[in-house]
């Protein structure tokens, strides 16, 4: 999956299923180099 900008950009795109999937490979890559707890990584959704 791409994800990122170029700066100064803004995109509006349909929903896509595999952004969740993207969260938790990147949630996972965070806990496994930091000591957060689980619970202090959020996937927001508006």
């Amino acid at each position: 999956m791409k994800l990122g900008l170029k700066r100064n950009e803004v995109k509006v795109v349909p929903h896509s299923d595999e952004w969740h999937k993207e969260f938790l490979r990147v949630k996972q890559a965070i806990q496994d180099y930091t000591n957060l707890d689980e619970n202090r990584i959020e996937d927001i959704k508006v």
